[in-house]
């Protein structure tokens, strides 16, 4: 199952009546869940992420508890970059909503895949974007770059040991 929701910054799950996700949980037995989001609450304007840590962390317990014999991965932000003066550059708030996003995963005990270091780290967009990979915008993933992250996950999840 997927819940995409556009803009949404994941917190809004907590609004899902558990009683139904409890229901979802006995008939398809959910083995593993993966939640990707962060990249909707990073913003230029905010300095701190505190309030998104505090919230997902509870996100997280929660859907522990409904979902007990499910493993959880939480991937982390892609890089999204913005033009400063001549250059692209990494948006800041995406490097604080990365540290945010450790700190979740470490707080809840449930794995991270950090996306952001996979594509290449700091102003990796760039190269994502030159390469085809990235839309023109500098934040969203191409065809071909959404399918070489699923790709390089795939391989990370695999590689388990």
């Amino acid at each position: 199952d997927n819940f995409p929701i556009r803009g949404n910054s994941g917190v809004s799950l907590d609004d899902i009546p558990k009683n139904l996700l409890s229901d979802f949980n006995k008939m398809l037995n959910y083995k593993l869940i993966i939640l990707n989001y962060g990249v909707n609450v990073a913003s230029p304007e905010k300095t701190n992420y505190i309030w998104y840590r505090n919230k997902m962390i509870k996100v997280i317990n929660n859907l522990k508890q409904i979902f007990p014999d499910a493993a959880f991965l939480l991937i982390s932000v892609n890089d999204r970059v913005f033009k400063k003066g001549t250059k692209f550059v990494t948006d800041p708030s995406i490097l604080m909503v990365l540290n945010e996003q450790k700190i979740i995963a470490q707080q809840t005990g449930i794995a991270f895949w950090n996306c952001f270091e996979a594509m290449g780290g700091e102003n990796s967009m760039n190269d994502w974007v030159s390469q085809g990979l990235g839309r023109k915008d500098y934040s969203h993933f191409s065809d071909t770059g959404g399918k070489l992250i699923a790709d390089m996950l795939t391989e990370a999840i695999l590689n388990i040991k």
